[in-house]
């Protein structure tokens, strides 16, 4: 039923989405902002988010870093999903 490592009340997609979207209208986040090799590249494995997580908490951005966890805690089909689908 759930991989093992995810909770079963994770996060989904149409909660996550419209964060992802929130971001790409900022100044900083229209490329992506910290995010932009997972969000526009489709590196969605755990360890280019954890990267991600990395660089948003050097540059205290605390937007990135709630965006990075949630999606840490998300299956890699929602992720793709996520990728795939915002603005």
């Amino acid at each position: 039923m759930f991989p093992p490592d995810k909770p079963k009340d994770r996060p989904t997609v149409p909660q996550v989405l419209p964060l992802v979207n929130q971001l790409y209208k900022t100044f900083e986040g229209g490329s992506g902002c910290c995010l932009h090799i997972v969000l526009d590249d489709n590196n969605i494995n755990d360890h280019f988010i954890e990267y991600c997580l990395e660089i948003a908490e050097q540059k205290q951005h605390t937007f990135c870093q709630t965006i990075c966890k949630l999606l840490l805690q998300m299956t890699l089909t929602q992720r793709h999903k996520i990728c795939g689908s915002h603005d």
